[in-house]
């Protein structure tokens, strides 16, 4: 046999570095795989950058199964041949190996391995390829986030001088607000003093104008007879003239009303002292209704309605009783006197008139009190307001621009006038005063003049029909 300088082989550790390789292969192969089965992470392509790269997973070498057991016996061959007893001595070794047969065995288990390591090289290469692609897409991304970056510091400074600017402009706009409120308040004050003044100074005048229209309407109407829808007609049994003849100031009467009277406002504000006395008593109701003598513009009625109290009006001026039908205001137009005579007994739950009985004639006053007792329930209550004479500026001087008052009627007559009648429980309420600092101030250096100068203009008297009668 030839000898060979081929060193000793240790088969069994060739054997074990071939196992650990192909275990680690395996184990590569298997990772690879349970990935790809797995739900890869998706990532978020950026705007013009194209889609990331998907790279399939290459074939890993056959280095297991028949093959691996077919180069274990290859190898394990190979140990049998080359392995001699350890009683031959070490230099006759030689002679007994069997080296054509051990290096043919060794090309035989060579040629698979060769095969294998030339798959892995060609796996290796489809691995860097598509490590690669992924690479350069990572680098593009990372350009791009350093990009959208720059973007973004240089949106942040955009949008700070904006916001800047914005507030600049915030501020700016707030004051011109504020100049533009205040000239606008102050044009506004000023034309509402002008449109008061002209209010003022032309109410008076509508509202005679309005009354008179509406009086010369109601004439033609009558004058015409019937219906203008139906053409009916009727016979004329009086002359224009001698119907406008029957009330000829209604009209102006109206008028002086708005002009010195005082607005509705004003009026209903005076007459809310009234409402504790018609609740006390449990007036207001349908059994229990309210007539107010001289409606007039209709204030306290209306007054009343709010609260949701019943209550009737009667007036004889028609111009008066127009106004209150327009506000749909429950009227009536009659004499005082002569509508009280046509209610009967105990049929109203209080009788009031403010600014009334300093109309009437002394006849015709205590006619109308006894009228009132009678239809009065039981318990229920009269409540009649007068310009108060104890005060001097309106004894001497206010009661005088009525042109239709008669005469003042002194407080404490009008208190007798109901308790002769059978009134009880008869009171004296003073209201409104001329101007309560004032009264105050002179009260100390007047004394009781400051009263009869600065006292109350305005006076109540308040009585009750007994709850027996």
């Amino acid at each position: 046999m030839i000898e060979s300088n081929i060193p000793d082989v240790d088969v069994n550790e060739l054997l074990k570095q071939v196992r650990v390789g192909a275990d680690r292969l395996d184990n590569l192969a298997a990772r690879q795989q349970n990935e790809s089965d797995g739900a890869a992470p998706v990532l978020r392509t950026p705007p013009g950058l194209k889609p990331f790269p998907r790279m399939a997973t290459p074939l890993q070498p056959d280095l297991g199964g028949e093959q691996l057991g077919q180069l274990h016996d290859l190898l394990e061959h190979a140990r049998q041949v080359t392995e001699l007893s350890r009683r031959i001595p070490k230099p006759f070794r030689k002679l007994f190996r069997q080296q054509d047969q051990y290096n043919a065995l060794l090309i035989q288990s060579v040629i698979p391995l060769f095969e294998s390591v030339s798959k892995l090289i060609l796996w290796q290469h489809e691995f860097s390829s598509g490590l690669h692609s992924q690479t350069t897409w990572l680098a593009d991304l990372s350009r791009a986030r350093f990009e959208e970056a720059v973007w973004m510091k240089s949106a942040a400074r955009a949008i700070q001088s904006l916001t800047q600017n914005l507030e600049q402009l915030e501020a700016l706009t707030k004051s011109l607000d504020q100049a533009l409120r205040a000239n606008f308040e102050k044009q506004i004050a000023s034309l509402q003093q002008n449109l008061a003044s002209i209010e003022q100074r032309y109410s008076s005048d509508a509202s005679f104008i309005k009354a008179e229209l509406s009086l010369q309407a109601n004439l033609m109407q009558r004058r015409g007879g019937g219906s203008a829808a139906t053409g009916d007609a009727a016979p004329h049994t009086e002359t224009p003239a001698a119907q406008q003849g029957d009330r000829p100031l209604d009209a102006l009467y109206f008028s002086f009303e708005n002009r010195f009277r005082g607005s509705r406002d004003e009026i209903k504000k005076r007459v809310r002292f009234y409402l504790p006395f018609l609740e006390t008593a449990n007036i207001g109701t349908e059994g229990k209704p309210i007539l107010d003598l001289g409606c007039g513009r209709g204030e306290w009625l209306e007054l009343l309605r709010e609260k949701g109290l019943t209550a009737t009006g009667v007036d004889s001026n028609e111009a008066m009783i127009g106004h209150c039908k327009e506000r749909q205001l429950n009227v009536t137009q009659a004499d005082a006197l002569e509508f009280l005579r046509n209610l009967p007994d105990r049929s109203q739950g209080a009788v009031t008139g403010f600014h009334i009985i300093e109309h009437l004639p002394l006849e015709k006053l205590v006619s109308l009190l006894g009228e009132t007792l009678r239809v009065l329930h039981p318990g229920g209550l009269a409540i009649f307001e007068s310009p108060n004479c104890k005060n001097l500026l309106v004894g001497a001087s206010t009661f005088n621009i009525d042109p239709t008052h008669r005469r003042p009627i002194f407080p404490d007559t009008a208190q007798f006038l109901l308790e002769i009648h059978g009134f009880q429980r008869v009171t004296l309420e003073y209201l409104s005063p001329i101007n309560t600092t004032a009264l105050q101030s002179l009260e100390k250096i007047l004394g009781p003049i400051a009263e009869l100068l600065y006292g109350p203009q305005d006076f109540a008297v308040i009585g009750y029909k007994s709850s027996v009668n």
